[in-house]
């Protein structure tokens, strides 16, 4: 039980990563255009 909670706690945490690293390029790319 422990270990799948962990399990799906590393796959968000990725997704939020993914999420953040796009949104400041798209952060960048508004400032620079």
């Amino acid at each position: 039980m422990a270990e799948q909670l962990d399990e799906r706690m590393k796959s968000f945490l990725q997704r939020l990563e993914k999420l953040k690293a796009s949104d400041h390029y798209f952060y960048l790319q508004s400032i620079a255009g």
